[in-house]
């Protein structure tokens, strides 16, 4: 929900780090809407879903996302969709914080790239 020049999601506060701060929604069954805040100069642990598709909604700030094997640069108002088993990974510039929504069906079943 938008709230004046703010984004607030009710919900619950799935993780508060140095490196950002994830709300998800709890009003909704079927579906996982969730809001990040991504610090500035720092980047997600990217992952990807073996049976889910996920749409990102980026709402301020700018910087670049990792999907599969291309880079692309991403900007307030921009979406994008992400396919089944699809490697995905989000990096803010180092100036600002960039702020997105996720969401996709069912509940989290990330997995994480191994090294």
């Amino acid at each position: 929900m938008k709230i004046g020049n703010n984004y607030e999601l009710t919900g619950k506060i799935i993780k508060d780090t140095e490196t950002y701060k994830l709300i998800d929604n709890t009003t909704l069954n079927r579906l996982t809407v969730s809001t990040t805040e991504l610090y500035a100069g720092r980047q997600t642990g990217g992952h990807s879903h073996e049976n889910q598709e996920e749409v990102y909604i980026f709402l301020s700030g700018k910087g670049s996302m990792l999907l599969g094997d291309q880079t692309i640069p991403v900007n307030s108002g921009d979406v994008v969709t992400v396919p089944v088993k699809t490697f995905h990974q989000v990096k803010a510039n180092s100036g600002s914080s960039i702020y997105f929504m996720c969401v996709f069906e069912g509940e989290r079943n990330h997995i994480s790239r191994s090294n």
